[in-house]
């Protein structure tokens, strides 16, 4: 039987080595082990650890079947009606998505967040990792009013936290592309943008790993919509950040 707290140390190393076949590996041979001793639990953790992994390595066939499993054995179990095993459907229906099956995802969406509002209070930051996915989601379905209302409720939950500012901001660059298919004016699509570097300017924002990794993954969008001076400065920021992580 794999001892979990020792696998998640382990696979944590290996990720940070970016030792990804590593990683498969491990997983792998623990989920083996845990299937001989039967433990549910310990199987739906090593599961969720591999939808996450299979969607960085764009594994499509084993993350879908890592998914379909691991929403088996939650409703085999009964553990699909708790948070924690809510939030490993909701990885599965995320994974489900980001492999081209919307459709089949969304009943999981939509019973996370049942899950979610009938155990957690209305400001809890999950809702917020939640709507998010949720709308790339309605995205792909063309259900785009439905998709604007999901990622509005991600930013205000987001905007009211504080320190949690620039994840409002990853909604809002977001909600650019959303807006776009939407057909909504240049202008609009401007405000946004503008909403989200002055969101990712937030002086309560702490500036971590998890900031400056938000913060990359938006640059790109920020430099393609004309703002040169602000991307200058952000990737002056993040140059600094990752060249004193080197140093030490």
């Amino acid at each position: 039987m794999p001892n979990i707290i020792m696998l998640i140390s382990e696979l944590d190393e290996l990720l940070s080595n970016k030792n990804l076949s590593g990683a498969e590996k491990l997983l792998a041979s623990a989920l083996y082990d845990a299937e001989k001793s039967g433990s549910t639990s310990e199987m739906l953790t090593i599961l969720s650890e591999q939808i996450g992994l299979f969607r960085k390595l764009g594994k499509s066939g084993e993350g879908i079947n890592a998914s379909l499993r691991a929403i088996a054995l939650l409703e085999e179990s009964g553990q699909a009606g708790s948070v924690s095993g809510a939030t490993i459907l909701l990885n599965a229906a995320t994974a489900l998505k980001a492999f081209g099956k919307a459709s089949e995802a969304l009943p999981y969406y939509e019973k996370t967040l049942e899950v979610y509002k009938n155990n957690l209070s209305d400001d809890d930051e999950r809702f917020g990792g939640f709507y998010n996915n949720y709308a790339f989601c309605l995205m792909d379905l063309k259900r785009y009013s439905d998709a604007e209302n999901a990622f509005l409720s991600a930013a205000a939950l987001m905007e009211e936290k504080s320190g949690c500012a620039y994840k409002a901001a990853v909604t809002y660059v977001n909600m650019t592309d959303l807006y776009a298919l939407m057909e909504k004016s240049g202008e609009e699509i401007v405000g946004l943008m503008e909403k989200a570097i002055e969101l990712f300017d937030d002086y309560l924002n702490v500036r971590d790993g998890d900031y400056y990794y938000a913060l990359s993954k938006c640059l790109p969008a920020i430099k393609d919509m004309g703002f040169d001076s602000d991307a200058t400065a952000f990737q002056d920021e993040l140059d600094n950040f990752y060249n004193k992580k080197e140093e030490r």
